[in-house]
């Protein structure tokens, strides 16, 4: 909840710049996303004057294509709450192709290199977290720079390229 209704105040940042921006929230299911806390966040969305910018989905089957129809992806994590401190979400959204700004947090800075393969901003920032998607939605060749970096990065992390070189490795 916290992190999403801190990006709704950067979505209002980046809406005051480019009125047209579209932010879509992704949830991972009624366990973690309760209807109490969905209600407060659309009623900060609402109050933020928001409504018309923000649509909230639930758990989507097609990530993938999800992130083909973004302009840039947006992982605003305040931690890591897993047994491994980098989120398949981050990698996955490096393999789309598209621009990814995230949280330092967790192993997050020994993936995304910033201002190389992705932006990086301190958790709870939502100042620098707008300031960061203005900048990926604005320079298109520096979108196109770190999105192109990102996605050789992740392409080097697929798990058939991990297998192959402990294949080598283990044969030489």
């Amino acid at each position: 909840m916290e992190r999403r209704r801190r990006f709704s105040f950067s979505s209002k940042i980046v809406k005051q710049e480019i009125p047209s921006t579209n932010f879509l929230f992704l949830t991972k299911g009624t366990y973690e996303f309760e209807s109490k806390r969905l209600q407060a966040l659309k009623a900060l969305v609402q109050k933020l004057d928001l409504q018309r910018n923000v649509k909230f989905l639930g758990q989507v089957r097609q990530i993938e294509a999800l992130y083909q129809l973004s302009d840039v992806v947006v992982l605003p994590f305040r931690s890591v709450f897993s047994m491994m401190s980098t989120p398949l979400s981050l990698l996955e959204a490096m393999a789309s192709g598209k621009p990814v700004v995230a949280t330092r947090v967790g192993d997050i800075p020994e993936i995304i290199k910033h201002e190389e393969n992705g932006l990086l901003v301190k958790p709870r920032d939502h100042v620098s977290l707008a300031r960061c998607v203005l900048r990926a939605l604005t320079d298109k060749s520096f979108a196109e720079r770190i999105s192109s970096n990102a996605k050789s990065f992740a392409r080097s992390r697929d798990w058939s390229v991990v297998v192959d070189s402990y294949i080598r490795l283990y044969k030489n």
